[in-house]
């Protein structure tokens, strides 16, 4: 019985593990790639973000948007937002994609 309560720990404090490391891979993501236009924090409050109109991602109407809805536009790209698809891979898509659901929270 130990050594089953153990092991499921154990798988417990990995998965977190790795939940972490793709928040910190989302984030990175993010700060390198969308943060000049939408601000560190998802606001876009920057120079560029405030000429261009970008949306708070932290504002409801951002997240009421689907996980689907904003994996196409960053992988597509919409209206002044280049696409994605070719200077990120699907992971990393979906890692900022994760990171920006959690702006909002």
């Amino acid at each position: 019985m130990k050594v089953r309560l153990m092991a499921a720990l154990f798988l417990v404090l990995a998965l977190a593990g790795f939940a972490t490391a793709d928040d910190a891979a989302g984030k990175s993501i993010f700060t390198s790639n969308c943060g000049i236009c939408h601000g560190p924090n998802g606001d876009g409050n920057s120079p560029i973000g405030k000429t261009l109109n970008v949306p708070d991602f932290r504002a409801t109407q951002a997240q009421k948007m689907t996980e689907a809805e904003v994996k196409a536009i960053v992988t597509t790209g919409k209206n002044k937002m280049p696409a994605f698809k070719d200077r990120l891979t699907d992971t990393q898509i979906d890692q900022v994609v994760d990171y920006v659901r959690h702006l909002g929270k």
